[in-house]
């Protein structure tokens, strides 16, 4: 019979019940300030016996320090009192210990939920970022959701999260009030308003915001628009009454007064609500400050989500002044569908929108000032988002429908089709779907018993991905009853099955159909059938991206909804999807292109003479190494082995890191590795030199003046924070190039006769007249070659070739 290790705890029905346990440890103090609940014990935890023991108690503890707090006066518990295998918690285990959490919980006034198993079980179903910083009430205490410090060990970029929630636990800021808000609906107090009130102001700085119906798209319709030229009091203009149909407020009020220079606009991701004012009601709206981009230049970590991301609207109100969660069911509905249930309490959102917005402005402008990233800011992100996206995004891609439906209908349809069939008949499986993970890690690792490298970390146990398909592909595997044994005079010996190489044979033909069905599978599910949905949308067949500014830690521009930077080049395997985005009538898509414009970067930075001087010739680095290693006969093969390796060794990938994401052996790798850091001396030299700047200063400063900041560095997370520094000063600068190129571009072309519809990392896609195209190509190439010089003084040659063709398949 299994002995409970706590009375309320039902060991018994726990599958965890045999594993290490570390059992609460309770405050020396009568009573406890706080709690702190994690999920499980880890390895640290099972050795001692002792909650946050390890290296996370560290963090924990100096988290408390930083607020007043001795450990001894929290109570320090998990979800569970054992440790489970792989870090994995089963429900069973999370039920069966409940009453013993809800009972040592019992009369303590705050809670810590450090986790998403203690989110969910504490506060209710939803992810960390849904909840966190809020002091959210539940029985009766104060509950504030953040991440387990053990997370900060291996990522360091989640130390300000775990630091602001730790002090809005312990010590909140007094809140700030929201914002008096004034509605107007009549189209003649709007007009009074728009010149007599807030047009006359002297005030520089209106913040603005829009509220819309029709989703994400640009032609989305206005129900409100909302100013603010303080934080304490915000005009909302309403569309109960019907004032956004009256023509004459709209051209001769409403747009006079965003189109004047007399004021700066700011706007909280103004971009969407600029482009609905262009397309929809021909305001040519412009973006001069932006608290989210304001933000991501003092605090560089990305965030896509910008609901309830790290810099949604929401979110730094709460932070910045203590404003509880202001939005409700109603509001998101309306949001959503663009019904509104009840307006008043609509308007009154949207006003603390604007009325938050100005008062983030207020705050953060003389903190960038004072951090010394006003120029980037300025000169890239505001500049980008103005010159380059806002334009960009409002003309998308023509989406060859026609095109795109015969691909898949005639090619890739019956592949696929042919391929489920293939694998159904060679395992005897007639309802098999390749596309459930679930139903082919069943027979990879339950049925076949397999085994390789990726199987050896937690996120790949049961994985069926392209890395785990790679390793079997290569021959690095072993199965269940690949192995047998037999007598050798007196010994018993280990030997292989005689049907091994068959069944080995059997496995690797099942996983040669998988693979391919996976790769076409996702070509026809991303950039077919969706895009196909989305082009017929539009009358001219047109599919539209949104440039995200701020979606990495590096400052790359990033593509979503949908991502178009994820269109690979084209393949001899796979369906040629860049094929299917053509020209507009009587034009033909250009593509200007950096050559290995990251590498050249390096080579700057770290004036290593060989590669530097591979560059200055004008030689191609990958053939010379390739050349190198492999000889003067080196095949196609040979040097986009070269080319893999020498951007992954430079960025401090592993000879396992190239198996699992490249397909080449480790064996193969490493002596290539090797070579490369005996050889680029200088590339090494500089990269230590990274790692000291790192540890002295904590932050990274591009030619470009974009910062990285690091902020907590362990002995678990700092060769992951070395990499990220070695990776940032080359991306972020050549993108940086792409991007003030293109930027300069958008300035010199005949915008009527060209157009740029897209970046992809240091390539710029125009959609350009024919006759205008030697021009285009001319004005494009002379910018990107000569950005590093006159931005940056930069001397090495940055090369640039333009390439033409009617779709973006095809360009050559």
């Amino acid at each position: 019979m299994i002995k409970r290790k706590h009375p309320l705890a039902e060991c018994e029905k726990c599958p965890l019940s045999t594993k290490p346990c570390a059992r609460t440890s309770f405050p020396k103090t009568p009573q406890a300030k706080a709690a702190i609940v994690s999920r499980s014990p880890g390895k640290y935890e099972a050795r001692s016996g002792v909650p946050f023991s390890g290296p996370s108690g560290k963090v924990l503890n100096h988290l408390l320090r930083m607020n007043g707090v001795s450990r001894d006066e929290i109570l320090a518990t998990n979800v569970v009192l054992c440790t489970p295998d792989g870090g994995k918690v089963p429900p069973e285990a999370i039920k069966a210990c409940s009453g013993r959490l809800r009972s040592e919980l019992d009369g303590i006034p705050l809670v810590i939920a450090a986790g998403s198993e203690a989110v969910n079980l504490l506060i209710g179903r939803g992810t960390i970022d849904r909840f966190r910083g809020y002091r959210i009430v539940r029985d009766g205490r104060t509950i504030v959701a953040t991440n387990n410090p053990a997370l900060v060990l291996r990522d360091d970029s989640t130390f300000p999260n775990l630091k602001n929630d730790f002090k809005r636990a312990f010590n909140p800021n007094p809140t700030v009030p929201f914002p008096k808000v004034e509605v107007i609906e009549g189209v003649d107090d709007a007009k009074r308003y728009l010149t007599e009130r807030i047009g006359d102001t002297e005030h520089s700085f209106v913040a603005s915001d829009i509220e819309s119906r029709g989703g994400l798209s640009h032609r989305a319709t206005l129900i409100s628009m909302q100013f603010a030229i303080e934080g304490t009091h915000a005009v909302v203009l309403g569309e109960r009454e019907g004032i956004f149909q009256d023509r004459d407020l709209l051209d001769n009020y409403l747009r006079p007064f965003l189109e004047s220079r007399s004021h700066q606009f700011v706007w909280h991701n103004g971009k969407f609500d600029v482009k609905v004012l262009r397309h929809t009601y021909g305001i040519e709206a412009r973006v001069d400050e932006d608290t989210l981009l304001m933000h991501y230049a003092l605090d560089e970590r990305s965030g896509s989500d910008d609901a309830i991301g790290i810099h949604g609207l929401e979110y730094l109100l709460m932070e910045e002044f203590g404003w509880p969660k202001y939005t409700n069911p109603r509001i998101e509905r309306a949001k959503k569908t663009g019904v509104v249930e009840d307006y008043d309490e609509f308007y009154e959102y949207a006003g603390r929108d604007a009325g938050g917005c100005k008062s983030l402005h207020e705050l953060y402008l003389p903190l960038a000032t004072d951090d010394d990233v006003l120029k980037p800011y300025h000169e890239l992100l505001i500049a980008g988002i103005n010159d380059l996206a806002i334009p960009a995004e409002l003309r998308g891609m023509v989406y060859d429908v026609d095109r795109a439906a015969d691909l898949y209908e005639f090619s890739v349809k019956p592949e696929m089709e042919e391929l489920i069939e293939q694998m159904r008949t060679q395992i005897g499986n007639e309802i098999l779907k390749p596309t459930s993970p679930t139903q082919m890690a069943k027979i990879y690792y339950d049925e076949w018993g397999l085994k390789h490298s990726m199987r050896n970390r937690p996120d790949k146990e049961r994985s069926v991905d392209e890395s785990a398909r790679k390793e079997i592909l290569a021959d690095r595997f072993t199965f269940k009853g690949s192995m047998t044994t037999k007598r050798v005079g007196t010994k018993v010996v280990a030997a292989t099955s005689e049907d091994a190489e068959e069944k080995r044979e059997h496995i690797k033909q099942f996983v040669q159909k998988h693979h391919r069905f996976s790769k076409i599978q996702k070509q026809a599910s991303t950039f077919i059938m969706s895009l196909i949905e989305r082009a017929e949308l539009d009358p001219e067949h047109r599919v539209y991206t949104e440039l995200l500014f701020h979606g990495t830690n590096s400052g790359r521009l990033s593509s979503r909804r949908p991502n178009l930077q994820n269109i690979t080049r084209p393949a001899e395997d796979l369906p040629n999807i860049r094929n299917l985005f053509k020209a507009s009538p009587g034009r033909q898509i250009v593509n200007a292109d950096f050559s290995q414009a990251e590498l050249r970067c390096i080579a700057c930075f770290s004036h290593d003479e060989l590669l530097w001087g591979i560059y200055e010739r004008g030689e191609d680095l990958h053939s010379e190494c390739a050349k190198r290693f492999f000889g003067e006969n080196f095949t196609k093969a040979n040097r986009d082995i070269s080319k893999n390796v020498n951007f992954g060794v430079f960025y401090r990938q592993s000879a396992a890191t190239f198996q699992e994401k490249h397909g080449i052996p480790e064996k193969e790798a490493q002596p290539y590795i090797d070579w490369v850091w005996k050889t680029f001396t200088g590339v090494a030299a500089w990269e230590k030199t990274v790692e000291a700047e790192i540890h002295t200063k904590g932050v990274l400063v591009s030619p470009f003046g974009r910062k990285r900041r690091f902020h907590l560095i362990t002995d678990f997370n700092k060769q992951a924070a070395y990499r990220e520094g070695i990776n940032f000063y080359p991306q972020s600068t050549a993108n940086d190039l792409t991007l003030s190129s293109a930027i300069i571009i958008a300035g010199e072309i005949d915008s009527s006769r060209a157009n740029i519809v897209l970046t992809v990392h240091d390539s710029i896609v125009g959609d350009v007249e024919d006759n205008y195209i030697e021009e285009f190509s001319t004005i494009s190439k002379e910018v990107m070659e000569s950005r590093a010089k006159d931005r940056l003084g930069w001397t090495l040659p940055f090369l640039a070739e333009v390439q033409v063709g009617p779709t973006w398949g095809e360009v050559k």
